[in-house]
């Protein structure tokens, strides 16, 4: 914490040691990843960002501060570099570590054909497609008379429809029913229904 009323930069100065290749290192309070971490009017910052921020201004939306010397310690202005988060992880360690890593958990390569980058770094195209098409089979949702067993109501033999409201096995058997209700709608206990409806009108009331 810097004294009240004493400028920014002298203050960290103040807590901070020569180090190598140029670096001045915050000997003051760090957290676990090691920045150092500085109060500056009631608010706790990141003792680099607060350095930039007095020289340079508000920190752009979108960047964050990079160490170019790798030392997360340092306050030295000219060893910072306001960059994306995509190319803070590619010059640091982590980026280093992925970059050793040829192919994805699954065993497929990272090419350029099948490497997508993301916020969140880089994937492995081969292994969303697999994922997204597993989603989806799961999210399909198969109505139970796809799966059901049916007896055709003309010949009696067993089959699975093909849509909900198949009532025959092939369409010969469709055709055939179609047959017989016609005539069965011409034929009454074996009479023409003309004949039938003659015998109605002649009945005695």
């Amino acid at each position: 914490m810097t004294k009240p009323g004493l400028p920014l930069l002298q203050g960290v100065i103040l807590h901070s040691i020569p180090g190598g290749n140029g670096c001045q290192l915050w000997v003051g309070n760090r957290n676990a990843q090691g920045y150092g971490r500085i109060r500056v009017n009631g608010r706790l910052l990141s003792v680099h960002r607060a350095v930039w921020e007095d020289a340079y201004g508000p920190i752009p939306q979108g960047l964050e501060i990079d160490h170019l010397c790798r030392n997360r310690a340092c306050v030295t202005l000219r060893h910072m570099e306001a960059v994306t988060h995509a190319e803070n992880v590619r010059r640091g360690q982590s980026g280093e570590r992925q970059r050793a890593i040829t192919h994805c958990p699954q065993g497929h390569l990272y090419d350029l054909a099948n490497t997508k980058y993301t916020g969140r770094g880089r994937r492995c195209r081969a292994c969303s497609r697999i994922q997204a098409l597993r989603h989806y089979r799961e999210a399909k949702v198969i109505p139970t008379w796809y799966s059901e067993t049916r007896i055709c109501e003309q010949c009696g033999a067993s089959f699975n429809p093909k849509k909900p409201w198949q009532r025959f096995c092939v369409d010969a058997c469709k055709e055939v029913a179609r047959h017989l209700r016609r005539q069965g709608q011409e034929r009454v206990n074996g009479k023409p229904t003309d004949a039938v409806h003659e015998l109605s009108q002649e009945a005695p009331p």
